[in-house]
């Protein structure tokens, strides 16, 4: 009889934890958002443990390197590096509206990605956002809602839930950080939360 190891494939890929919630008595299910193959849900054994040694790599808003298996059971983490602690760069930088949208773009990426599906552009946005929303010194509660605004049109567009709208357009382009120092950010954002709006709405979801 052949080793049940040849039952299983492994996969090494980048992925940003989007949500988690616990199974048994010290599992996790973690939501992984990956650059590589979209949202995977994965079981992370004895993650709850004190003594686990994948406990700080895969706690919510952290971006890991993470080895999984692929199994008749779905997919397992069996090992994880933490690349960038998000909830630590909030705390350090005091954030805390920055701290809000960073939560609330990972909750409606959860709400709207389907399941596995490559998205390099659309990865590419969500950690650019996460990067300014974690690092920035100066972010008050009006420049988080731009950036978190800027975030979600991307997002929205690049699932295929948004319109085209010329006045908008040019904020779907370039860096979010440039987007967000405009001028032109500010009187775009009535126009812009609205049609936000409408589009979750559209959603269904």
């Amino acid at each position: 009889m052949k080793d049940n190891i040849y039952m299983y494939s492994k996969y090494h890929t980048e992925g940003l934890v989007i949500g988690s919630i616990n199974s048994g008595e010290a599992n996790k299910y973690v939501s992984l958002f990956t650059k590589e193959m979209g949202l995977v849900y994965a079981s992370a054994q004895g993650l709850r443990e004190v003594k686990s040694k994948l406990r700080y790599s895969l706690q919510d808003l952290s971006l890991s390197g993470v080895e999984l298996v692929s199994g008749k059971g779905g997919w397992r983490v069996v090992s994880a590096e933490e690349l960038v602690s998000y909830p630590a760069l909030f705390k350090t930088h005091k954030t805390m509206d920055s701290f809000g949208a960073g939560v609330r773009i990972c909750r409606l990426l959860k709400r709207l990605l389907k399941g596995e599906g490559r998205n390099v552009f659309l990865y590419t946005d969500v950690l650019q956002a996460m990067d300014i929303l974690a690092t920035s010194h100066s972010t008050d509660k009006e420049t988080a809602l731009h950036i978190e605004m800027v975030a979600v049109m991307r997002i929205l567009n690049h699932l295929g839930y948004w319109g085209e709208h010329a006045v908008l357009s040019p904020f779907l382009q370039g860096s979010i950080a440039e987007n967000v120092k405009a001028p032109e950010v500010k009187k775009i954002k009535s126009f812009a939360l609205q049609e936000i709006n409408k589009s979750l709405q559209a959603t269904q979801l």
